[in-house]
């Protein structure tokens, strides 16, 4: 079971990134020793039976969700050969299209059904599954750097919008009860009618253009649940939230505030003194500064977020021997060690 998170942000240096995890298993999978489950004549090409992928919470691939009563999901077989499905009560679910390896669900009324794949061929049984519908109860929009972006602070914090920001990612989460649904259907608007384009079926894209609050709707399932956002004309105070010192470099991630509340939309850019170079940058307010001397010290980065530009000073330790920015080439340290076997001209060359 998918379970409600608390309102907080994850802990430092978490990735805005898609990730596979393991599917929903079929009941061949479960009955493996056994080669097929009870009453049932299975096919030989899926002895161990196959997994179901369901719509991608946050960009997270995983088990398949119950489906929104009224509400649609597409999902994935994790084999590659073809198939039919069929449902045992269509009460619940029905199918729409079956293109392997994906087909669609469609949520009738609250329960559970089972589906079952079968070998085109033979009509044998490749696998078959338990899947839930069931009614949404409550949706809630969370900017998605709460998720995808690291913060030091642990519990809700107020947010707050930048007028005239093309960035902003609203994440939708649908609830029934305290389980994640799926519904691709799902849509957000603003009370003016204005639907809001998808980045993802539970992603949209905010762009409110002046300052003010705004009343925003998110519709799954024929239900409409509201949430208001306030939103700022700009960035009065940037703060420094982590700090993590490595030997290769310090890792810095800030926040724009608007009257001590967190504004999402900003647009971030550094700058670095002499004697330190910026390195890659995983998010958009978070910074890597190492030295290009040899020699650590102390770093001066200055930060802009949307309007406001604030200087810091930031320590860096001297690299090591082994780290980027060491004072001596790492060719050259390892020819004067000897010969170098194969592995360490691997080494040589990054």
């Amino acid at each position: 079971m998918l379970t409600a998170p608390a309102m907080r942000a994850p802990a430092a240096f978490a990735l805005s990134v898609t990730l596979v995890a393991c599917g929903t298993p079929g009941d061949r999978v479960a009955w493996f020793s056994e080669g097929c489950p009870k009453g049932e004549i299975c096919s030989s090409k899926t002895p161990y039976g196959l997994y179901l992928s369901g719509s991608a919470f946050d960009r997270w691939d995983g088990p398949v969700a119950p489906t929104v009563v009224g509400g649609a999901q597409t999902i994935s077989a994790q084999y590659s050969g073809g198939f039919t499905a069929a449902l045992e009560d269509e009460a619940i679910l029905a199918l729409g299209p079956v293109l392997p390896p994906t087909l669609q669900l469609r949520g009738v009324s609250a329960g559970s059904t089972r589906l079952r794949l079968r070998d085109p061929g033979s009509g044998e049984l490749l696998d078959r599954f338990t899947l839930d519908a069931r009614e949404v109860t409550a949706i809630e929009l969370v900017p998605w750097s709460a998720y995808s972006t690291p913060t030091c602070e642990d519990g809700p914090q107020d947010v707050v919008m930048l007028a005239g920001s093309s960035t902003i990612r609203l994440g939708a989460r649908v609830w029934g009860g305290d389980e994640r649904l799926a519904d691709e259907s799902l849509q957000v608007s603003q009370v003016n009618g204005t639907v809001l384009k998808k980045a993802e079926w539970d992603l949209f894209v905010f762009e409110p253009a002046t300052q003010g609050t705004y009343e925003l709707a998110a519709t799954s399932g024929g239900r409409a649940f509201s949430s208001k956002f306030d939103v700022v004309p700009g960035v009065d105070e940037v703060r420094r939230t982590c700090t993590n010192s490595h030997s290769y470099g310090t890792s810095v991630c800030f926040e724009g505030t608007n009257a001590g509340r967190r504004v999402e939309g900003a647009v971030w850019a550094f700058e670095v003194s002499q004697g330190f170079a910026l390195g890659l940058q995983l998010v958009d307010r978070c910074a890597w500064v190492r030295t290009t001397t040899g020699s650590g010290g102390t770093a001066t980065l200055t930060v802009t977020a949307a309007n406001l530009t604030t200087s810091f000073a930031v320590e860096v330790a001297t690299p090591g021997p082994d780290d980027p920015g060491a004072s001596e080439p790492l060719q050259a340290r390892r020819a004067a060690a000897g010969t170098p076997g194969e592995r360490a001209s691997r080494l040589d060359a990054r």
